[in-house]
């Protein structure tokens, strides 16, 4: 393969510009008007979004987001951006004793704000791109996340007048770099299983209508719980197992266990610590951060025994991130 002729995408959901209500705004609108996102007909809505929705929503999830936010900006866009970099160097070293490409660019873009698919596909087309491969940062896969990115991807692509040869890696939950970095991650927090302290691993929920529908996401959690708790050498069942993040006011219309739900029923139970791992999300955003910290633990401090919690951090920027990504690519270098 030429020079400049691969190019890859780290690709994700997106991130306001900042905390201020009408960049909220901005964003929840694009976000939440996406067809594998909004859960009513788009007339329908929209109406309800713009009129009902938005107007008391910006404000209360900028509060939120005001919370995670970095002097450098949005943690997502930070850690993404690092890992893009981080990933293109470790490929022109690989590709410096002849096990990969040489030229690789890698760039991170998000759906629904900067970097965006429209920013990073232009540079790819100046620059010559022949080969395009889209990871999004979703390691179990579902329609809601990972098809709403390709999604994106795609039609954003459509319209240039370029048709570069496109490869998706969909998900990579089954690769022992990625098992391996989630257990390095909890037991570097310092979780011990022989202790009385507990694990809650949560995911991102999806609405069970994606499920009827085909949605093979809840497969793919299941093997990643066993194989975190075989590692481990736990049994899956000591682990605490729930969904989060469900929107509207069904949350029978989602898949479960809520995490939620299962912290309510550890309220009162005496044990030592709680420990929140995220498998589900590779970059720290609102959900893994205030989440964790605000409304998980305040589910716990209702209780009598008031546990102590630690947020593991996803695996970010690290350098175990960078080498689960470049597992997942091995079998393009080849």
């Amino acid at each position: 393969m030429q020079d400049n002729k691969l190019g890859i995408i780290l690709g994700n959901t997106g991130t306001p510009a900042s905390p201020k209500p009408d960049d909220v705004e901005a964003y929840l609108r694009k976000f939440l008007m996406d067809p594998y996102i909004r859960p009513l007909p788009k007339f329908f809505w929209k109406y309800l979004l713009n009129n009902k929705i938005l107007p008391k929503r910006k404000y209360a999830s900028g509060a939120k987001y005001e919370e995670i936010w970095t002097p450098q900006g949005s943690p997502l866009v930070i850690y993404q951006g690092n890992l893009a970099t981080k990933l293109e160097k470790a490929i022109h070293t690989l590709a410096e004793n002849g096990k990969a490409p040489s030229g690789v660019l890698v760039r991170s873009a998000m759906s629904y704000s900067e970097p965006s698919f429209d920013t990073v596909l232009k540079e790819f087309k100046e620059k010559g791109i022949s080969e395009i491969i889209l990871i999004p940062l979703y390691p179990q896969s579902n329609f809601s996340s990972t098809m709403a990115v390709v999604d994106m991807f795609h039609q954003t692509l459509e319209p240039m007048q370029w048709n570069p040869n496109v490869q998706i890696i969909d998900h990579y939950y089954q690769h022992h770099e990625y098992i391996d970095a989630i257990v390095s991650s909890i037991r570097h927090a310092g979780f011990d299983p022989s202790s009385n302290d507990r694990l809650m691993m949560t995911f991102h929920s999806i609405p069970l209508k994606d499920i009827k529908h085909g949605d093979t996401y809840p497969e793919q959690t299941d093997q990643t719980h066993i194989a975190v708790a075989e590692k481990l050498g736990m049994k899956p069942e000591e682990i605490g197992y729930g969904y989060q993040s469900v929107f509207g006011g069904h949350p029978e219309q989602w898949l479960g266990p809520l995490t939620r739900d299962i912290l309510a029923s550890w309220a009162d139970q005496q044990f030592g610590r709680v420990f929140f791992i995220l498998p589900g999300f590779s970059i720290d955003c609102l959900e893994t951060i205030y989440d964790v910290n605000h409304d998980f633990t305040s589910v716990l401090q209702q209780g009598e025994s008031k546990h102590e919690v630690t947020r593991i951090p996803c695996l970010n920027d690290s350098d175990d991130h960078v080498k689960i990504m470049l597992a997942a690519l091995k079998s393009y270098f080849d």
